[in-house]
């Protein structure tokens, strides 16, 4: 399954895992809704694999969806800075940390 998100951030976050703290890079998208659906966000279950081209990039997930992010689209909307602030209270998230825009093609995973 492919997500198209209309805008998106990178963030690193800590979460639990078998008992030990545990650093991945994740996707936190936002979609526009328009005028008969509403605005929303969603994060991805931790990047594990990014390609890119001089548009886009493509971010698969652990759980195998691919997030097909514009370059030119990254930045928080208001629904994404919503749920920023909501992921930050949950308790799987040890901590959370938006990234400034980079070449994730280079990233190490």
């Amino acid at each position: 399954m492919s997500e198209h998100p209309d805008a998106w951030i990178i963030l690193r976050v800590t979460i639990i895992q078998r008992g030990e703290p545990v650093e991945e890079l994740r996707v936190l998208a936002g979609w526009f809704g328009g005028y008969m659906k509403s605005d929303r966000w969603r994060i991805n279950s931790g990047i594990v694999s990014v390609k890119a081209d001089e548009h886009e990039y493509r971010f698969r997930g652990h759980s195998g969806s691919v997030y097909v992010c514009q370059r030119n689209a990254y930045g928080l909307s208001s629904i994404m800075k919503s749920g920023l602030r909501l992921a930050e209270r949950l308790p799987q998230f040890l901590s959370i940390e938006p990234l400034e825009d980079q070449d994730w093609a280079a990233i190490q995973l």
